[in-house]
């Protein structure tokens, strides 16, 4: 997502986001161009099931998803990858993000694998994605491996799908010739497990009134516990630094600079690549503070029991189906999905929810009516906005604006 380039609330936060930006640089996604032009063996997912393992073994991978943020919209060019995946005549119930991976995969522009790990998700689009890859032709001759997720949440599930991922170590070591370590993996995986804590503890600091920080801390420090620097001791000091910082705010009552905090809510939702032009003129005009995102809501993340291979891979099993983002929310029944946000309302003394109910995401908006049904009995304001949170075109930023500020008015919350 295209962040504010307002620093907040002060230099240190500035600082952070500097060091943010060299962290990134210096991981496997920042540094892929390198490995493709020194035929480096890159490994490419279909999410980020358990990055610790990549971590361990040194073997640089990717996700498909992501390659569309980082290649596409990122980079200006979403748009330009929708409309082309469109004359390709792809399957228009992929959501904006899905179109513009498979465009680059379709165009040959994502970095070629050594070896590809899919597992079954809530979202159709992903799985139409891993079909593609499955059967892209020149990639034909890289060893693949597809596993299957169980829709229970159980103990038994989370064994099941532990023990099919462990099945990859083999594979992944004669497809990039590095070996894997087991006490290397336990390394990484309590480095992690530091880590998850400092997610959670910096969400706790982000419930106080005023809010500390801006709801895309919450992101960020999800991306550097997931994507940039999972296991490592760089990211984990950078997750204590933002803590401290935060805690600070907090025991000093401060809030957001500039902001004279008036209403709370949360939008249930992915942050849209347009934040920058949405969030900053909610808050300047309205005094509407977002407090979290999907993306942002650290609290269910397991631990990693590191006292053997199996227990190691089930945690990761009950990561990616109870901790991860949307998985957990839409690979589960509606009340999960309701309870999170009720849960989000009640524990960060929301005003109101926002749902944005992004194109994409048709299993989410098939539990709409359950949690408007939830919010009603709490008696929290829930407004559901039907917008693209990558391509603005469908909805532009101006028109969810006002969607929401009629919401606040007619809620009686504008004041």
């Amino acid at each position: 997502m295209t962040l504010p380039a307002a620093s907040q609330p002060a230099d240190a936060y500035a600082q952070l986001k500097s060091e943010f930006g060299s962290m990134t640089a210096a991981s496997f996604q920042g540094r892929m161009a390198e490995y493709v032009a020194s035929g480096t063996p890159i490994v490419a997912g279909t999410d980020d099931f358990f990055p610790e393992l990549f971590t361990a073994m040194e073997v640089p991978f990717y996700f498909v998803v992501r390659q569309g943020l980082e290649l596409a919209f990122h980079v200006g060019k979403g748009p330009e990858a929708v409309d082309g995946y469109n004359e390709l005549g792809g399957s228009s119930s992929l959501c904006s993000l899905q179109k513009a991976a498979a465009y680059l995969l379709m165009k040959g522009r994502l970095p070629k694998p050594s070896a590809i790990v899919m597992t079954s998700t809530s979202c159709d689009g992903q799985t139409a994605v891993n079909e593609m890859m499955a059967n892209y032709a020149p990639w034909s001759d890289v060893p693949k491996m597809s596993f299957d997720a169980s829709f229970e949440k159980d103990e038994a599930s989370m064994e099941y799908l532990g023990k099919q991922w462990m099945r990859f170590i083999p594979l992944v070591e004669k497809a990039t010739g590095r070996k894997f370590d087991l006490d290397r993996l336990k390394e990484v995986c309590e480095e992690s497990n530091r880590q998850t804590r400092l997610l959670f503890d910096f969400q706790e600091l982000r419930r106080a009134v005023p809010s500390p920080v801006r709801a895309e801390w919450g992101f960020l420090a999800y991306m550097a516990a997931r994507w940039s620097g999972c296991g490592r001791p760089l990211a984990t000091a950078w997750l204590q630094r933002l803590f401290d910082t935060t805690e600070r705010r907090v025991r000093d009552g401060k809030g957001i600079d500039g902001v004279e905090e008036k209403i709370r809510y949360a939008w249930f939702d992915i942050l849209p690549c347009w934040s920058d032009q949405l969030f900053p003129r909610l808050e300047r005009e309205l005094g509407a503070v977002n407090l979290m995102d999907l993306y942002g809501y650290s609290a269910p993340w397991p631990v990693i029991d590191t006292s053997t291979l199996e227990t190691i891979f089930t945690s990761f099993a009950k990561r990616f189906l109870i901790g991860n983002p949307m998985t957990r929310q839409i690979f589960a029944l509606s009340t999960v999905y309701g309870g999170d946000a009720v849960h989000i309302a009640k524990n960060f003394k929301c005003d109101a929810i926002l749902m944005p109910s992004h194109v994409g995401h048709k299993d989410g908006a098939a539990s709409h009516r359950v949690v408007h049904d939830l919010f009603r009995e709490i008696g929290v304001p829930f407004l559901v906005v039907g917008c693209d949170v990558f391509d603005e075109r469908y909805m532009t930023s101006d028109v969810v604006f006002n969607k929401i500020e009629a919401f606040f008015d007619t809620s009686g919350l504008r004041r």
